[in-house]
């Protein structure tokens, strides 16, 4: 699954998940319901900035929007004031962008499917790395 096709997928869970219908999601994050339906039909990519509008909607983390579910949570980073909470989610938001127009130029630049075939090893080496038990240390 590509990176477009997991957020339209997890737009879609938040807003079911959060008992919202397209058009109540809609009116709380200022856009029209065919527009979140194109979100959640990966017609149209949405901003980060509309993704945390999405984020705060549904109440959720922003970061879960972008998160393989193999990634853990670190939510006993996440601290209490709500002015710093903002800095590190506009932070977080920026290099997210800026990641997915990284992941975007990779897939205009490597031949089809080899993107798919370089996670795919990645998830396998990852997995291998967490599931191997480390030698006791003497």
């Amino acid at each position: 699954m590509d990176w477009k096709s997991y957020v339209r997928y997890r737009i879609r869970h938040a807003r079911m998940e959060a008992r919202l219908t397209q058009v109540q999601l809609a009116e709380s994050i200022g856009v029209d319901n065919l527009t979140v339906s194109k979100f959640e039909r990966g017609k149209v990519v949405p901003s980060v900035e509309t993704v945390e509008k999405i984020a705060r909607a549904t109440r959720l983390p922003l970061d879960w929007f972008f998160r393989w579910p193999s990634q853990p949570a670190n939510y006993d980073l996440v601290p209490v004031d709500g002015r710093e909470l903002w800095t590190r989610l506009h932070q977080m938001s920026l290099a997210l962008a800026d990641a997915l127009k990284h992941i975007q130029q990779l897939e205009r630049l490597l031949p089809d499917g080899l993107l798919r075939e370089m996670d795919a090893s990645l998830s396998g080496l990852r997995a291998e790395a967490f599931s191997t038990p480390r030698a006791a240390e003497n």
